[in-house]
């Protein structure tokens, strides 16, 4: 059951019984209210409702009252009113969790610590009551067959959608288990899926796979959701995952908002031969200091450009690297182990690149240029390494 039916029936209920008539919006103020929020929109800002919790409802009799007499209820209903709906918010299972807990790393690798200790009974009871531990834990499980974990989701989607850029990272993340449904292993199910949508009465097996499919395919279009819309506002890895799906070229023209390595990307556009893009991701990748990045873009991309040629060979030395002359780079291997980017580096010994010569105010504009850029781009600072991957060496 919904948020949605479960107000209807309250609805329903209390203009059966009581004969007093009664709108649905203030249904949801009551409940908000229940719950200790100043209202729905105020509630709907902060936390999610769900139907059908395995842990017990927050009853507040006293607070449904006082908002019932805001809304203009008579004394003589406010009393029935408010014992009715905390009684069917008891019974449906109704509980209120607060987002932004949610989204908390730490809270996150406690429930999926202690999904895998819950199997030998050995989670802790306190942490247990607070709803919003109880929800990671379900979230976690990813048991595509739980009311409660589909409409999470939805919430979730619908709140992250107004949120930030973390909130679809954190959600593409946790929605990780989902991204590898096969459509080539689905095919009968696919079928019956459709039929099902066309109209077509299921029945038995048939209508469990075509039901099943529905909710795979939910599954993993929210994945692709949010990892497009953290890839949209510039975040690296998704903008990776995208293009390896193949789904949107245009992301590859995305402004990169989070700091990573962006080779990976670059080896990706090359191989897929689209030669632009990759020009311009070997191009952030030099700004984030990857020698490797201005060894190519030198190379293969400017060579026609005598004066970038040399913005690049100056920023390279600025860095720690004089590639004018024999000099060791490190060469990032890319694709699959991307997110593993230490462990894919090869030490290349490479001769020193011959660029020709420019004039003396040429070439005192590219080394001022040069240390611009170090300093714009954040080089001249301490360098976090876990972010950056690692520079070439002498």
């Amino acid at each position: 059951m919904t948020i949605k039916q479960f107000v209807f029936d309250v609805q329903q209920s209390l203009q059966a019984e009581y004969g007093f008539p009664i709108k649905r919006s203030q249904v949801y103020e009551l409940i908000a209210a229940n719950f200790g929020h100043q209202s729905y929109a105020t509630l709907k800002s902060k936390s999610i409702l769900l139907c059908g919790a395995t842990w017990h409802s927050k009853i507040n009799i006293h607070a449904i009252e006082l908002r019932a007499q805001q809304l203009n209820f008579s004394d003589v209903h406010l009393t029935q009113l408010a014992r009715k709906l905390s009684d069917l918010i008891e019974k449906r299972k109704i509980t209120n969790v607060l987002i932004e807990p949610l989204f908390n790393t730490k809270s996150l690798d406690w429930a999926r610590e202690n999904f895998h200790n819950s199997r030998e009974n050995i989670v802790d009871g306190e942490l247990l009551k607070s709803p919003e531990n109880l929800l990671l834990l379900e979230l976690v499980k990813g048991n595509v067959n739980s009311p409660i974990y589909m409409e999470a989701l939805q919430h979730l989607k619908e709140y992250a959608n107004s949120g930030n850029l973390h909130h679809h990272v954190y959600l593409y993340e946790l929605l990780g288990i989902h991204s590898g449904f096969d459509f080539t292993k689905s095919k009968e199910d696919e079928l019956l899926y459709r039929r099902k949508l066309n109209g077509d009465v299921l029945s038995g097996p048939e209508l469990e796979k075509a039901e099943s499919y529905e909710v795979k395919l939910s599954c993993y279009n929210l994945w692709v959701h949010h990892v497009h819309e953290a890839a949209k506002k510039g975040y690296t890895d998704a903008i990776y995952l995208i293009g390896q799906t193949g789904l949107d070229k245009a992301i590859y023209s995305v402004q990169p908002g989070f700091v990573r390595c962006s080779i990976s990307i670059a080896l990706l556009a090359e191989k897929q031969g689209l030669h632009d893009e990759a020009h311009r991701w070997w191009t952030h990748a030099a700004l984030q200091g990857y020698i490797e990045a201005m060894h190519t873009l030198i190379k293969r991309y400017d060579y026609a450009d005598i004066y970038r040629c040399w913005v690049w060979l100056n920023l390279a030395d600025k860095c720690g690297v004089d590639i004018a002359k024999e000099h060791n780079l490190e060469v990032y291997q890319g694709g699959e182990q991307y997110f593993n980017s230490w462990a894919k580096r090869e030490v290349v010994r490479q001769v020193g690149i011959k660029i020709p010569t420019l004039t003396p105010e040429m070439a005192r504009k590219a080394r001022d240029e040069a240390q611009g850029l170090y300093i714009e781009h954040g080089l001249d600072g301490d360098i976090d390494f876990e972010e950056f991957g690692g520079f070439g060496s002498d």
